[in-house]
Formats: structure tokens, C-alpha cells, sequence
């Protein structure tokens, strides 16, 4: 039986939107590396590997260089100075890692300490090739964190999921909690009826994921953790749980 002409026509254009939507996704996430990217890179390597940002004042300059705007004056060296300023933190940190993970000295203190760091570089990480893209890994400095052995089973899994779902790769981020007492930031990303939610608790106490008004109790989600790479399926009864430096990705109609 042959369908309808205004049916084809209809699956057609339903197609070609998402794919416009898409490639406008991409040309956006383009356009910030091109303007935004130093700040972009400066800001986030501030705040997951350290406490000197606050997480407001971190999720309203975020939001703004989603949109491409930026807070920095366009001086000649601006993007050379913050590239160089990121560059510098993350190496100091992964030398600290290194160090601390080192077998003369995995006191009880130090092994704390060391997987602590480990989290927040896997939260940096995470967090750039979501937001910006996993393209951003093979840029400087974010390449000598995505080439770090403590971290390849954590990219592996994160990378895996980034391909499986192209809500992850293909929509821009929509940031819609921030607690700076709490220390927890989260963004939506939305892709026709795919949504997805990423919360990051950069404290040392559990707390309940923050999530949009009107997300509902009893809802279908695909879950994955940071702290537990296995991604599992289920209909939520109660809210989701946070670990201290963990992120968590919640993907709902996809």
C-alpha cells in the first residue's frame, strides 16, 4: 500500500529540519571556538580544579559564552594570556596528580587527595566535551588531560555515550541551576524530543541533583554516572542522589 504523498512529504520535512538544527548546533559550537573558547577553557579549568570561582558567578559567565559573549576586553593577547593562564593550572594539577598517585607516597591522606583531584579533572573534562564538544580534547591545553592514563576509562565511557546519544553532541547547552552554598551547577541540552540534564557537585557532601521546574517524579530517564560508568535505565520514584566531585548525566526521551 503506498502512503500518502503529504505523509512522505511531511517525514521529509520533518528530517530536514533536524538536520538544520544540527548543523546550525555545530556552526554555533564552531563560531565559540573560534571567539570564546580561551575564556571558555580559563573559566571552567578555574572552577573544577580549584574553589576560587564562585558557581553563580561561574554559571552566569558560562550562559553568556554559550551565546558567544565574553566578558573579556578583545585586547591582541586576551586569548593567548588565558589559553597560557588554563595551560599553566592544568599542568600544576597534573603533576600534582602524578605525585600524589606515585607508590612512595599513597599515605591514606595522599590516596584521599589524589582521587579528589582525579574527579574534578574527570568534572573538567566531562564538562568540556559536552558543553564545547569533544573535538575541544585534541585542542591545547585540554589535550594533555584527554592523554592521561588515569583518565581513559572515564573518557572512554563519557565519549561512548557522547556518540550513542546526539543530544549530546549536537544541542547547545542551556544552564538552569547554580548553588553556590552547595556547590552545584547544572545545564540542560535539548535535541527534538531528546533532553538532557548535567548536574556537577563540586563539594564533599551528597546532595539531590538539581533539576528543571516541571521535570517529573515518575519519569523514564537513561542515567550515568562519573563514579560508576555504567549507564542504566529506569523510571525514577525519588530524587537522584549526587556524589561529592561527581557529575551525572540524565537522558530522557531518547
Amino acid at each position: 500500500m503506498k502512503k500518502p504523498l503529504y505523509l512522505l512529504l511531511f517525514v521529509f520535512l520533518l528530517l530536514n529540519a533536524c538536520s538544520e538544527q544540527k548543523q546550525s548546533n555545530k556552526h554555533e559550537r564552531e563560531q565559540i571556538l573560534k571567539t570564546v573558547y580561551p575564556q571558555w577553557v580559563w573559566l571552567s579549568s578555574l572552577y573544577f580544579l580549584t574553589d576560587d570561582l564562585d558557581a553563580q558567578d561561574y554559571a552566569q559567565q558560562l550562559q553568556d559564552l554559550s551565546k558567544g559573549i565574553s566578558s573579556q576586553p578583545p585586547l591582541p593577547n586576551t586569548a593567548q594570556d588565558l589559553t597560557q593562564k588554563a595551560t599553566t593550572l592544568i599542568t600544576e594539577n597534573l603533576e600534582a596528580l602524578a605525585r600524589l598517585g606515585s607508590g612512595a607516597q599513597q599515605a591514606a591522606t595522599n590516596y584521599a587527595a589524589s582521587e579528589r583531584l582525579l574527579k574534578r579533572f574527570e568534572m573538567l573534562a566531562g564538562h568540556m566535551a559536552i558543553s564545547m564538544g569533544q573535538a575541544v580534547l585534541s585542542r591545547p591545553p585540554l589535550n594533555d588531560i584527554a592523554s592521561s592514563g588515569a583518565l581513559e576509562e572515564h573518557m572512554q565511557s563519557l565519549l561512548k555515550l557522547i556518540q550513542k546519544y546526539p543530544v549530546l553532541k549536537d544541542a547547545a547547552i542551556e544552564v538552569y541551576a547554580a548553588d553556590s552554598q552547595n556547590k552545584l551547577i547544572a545545564y540542560s541540552m535539548r535535541l527534538n524530543k531528546a533532553r538532557a540534564y548535567i548536574a556537577f557537585n563540586h563539594s564533599f557532601d551528597i546532595h539531590q541533583m538539581p533539576l528543571p521546574f516541571g521535570f517529573m517524579t515518575s519519569t523514564k530517564v537513561t542515567l550515568w554516572r562519573s563514579s560508576d560508568t555504567d549507564v542504566e535505565s529506569y523510571v525514577t520514584s525519588s530524587p537522584i542522589q549526587i556524589a561529592p566531585f561527581e557529575y551525572v548525566i540524565v537522558l530522557v526521551g531518547v
